[in-house]
C-alpha cells in the first residue's frame, strides 16, 4: 500500500512540474511575444513618422518646381494721370485752379 500511495504522490508531483514548467513556458512566450509587439509598435510609428515628413518634403518641392516653372507674372503700374491733365492745369491761372476746381476735372 506505501509503494501504490508513493507512487501516485510522485506521478502527483510529476504532474504539477510539468504543468508548472507548461505555464513558466508560457509566460515566457508571452513576454516575448509582448517585446517584439512593442518593438513593432515603435518601428511602425517611426515609419508613419518619417512618411509624413517625406510627403510633407515633396509636396513643398513640388510646389518650388510648379513657382519655378510657372511663366512670369504681369507687373502691374501704379496709376498715373494722363499727362494731357498736366499741361491743362497748367494752362488754368491760379484763380481757375482755387476758386472753379471742376474746370481741371475735364
Amino acid at each position: 500500500m506505501k509503494v501504490e500511495v508513493n507512487q501516485e504522490i510522485t506521478q502527483e508531483t510529476e504532474i504539477s512540474i510539468d504543468i508548472a514548467q507548461v505555464l513558466a513556458a508560457n509566460q515566457t512566450l508571452l513576454k516575448n511575444m509582448a517585446r517584439k509587439i512593442d518593438s513593432l509598435e515603435s518601428k511602425m510609428t517611426f515609419m508613419e513618422k518619417s512618411l509624413i515628413e517625406y510627403s510633407q518634403k515633396a509636396a513643398s518641392e513640388q510646389k518650388l518646381l510648379s513657382v519655378i516653372n510657372s511663366p512670369s507674372k504681369r507687373i502691374i503700374e501704379p496709376w498715373k494721370p494722363k499727362k494731357k491733365l498736366s499741361s491743362k492745369r497748367n494752362e488754368l491761372s491760379f484763380f481757375d485752379k482755387f476758386f472753379r476746381p471742376w474746370l481741371m476735372r475735364n
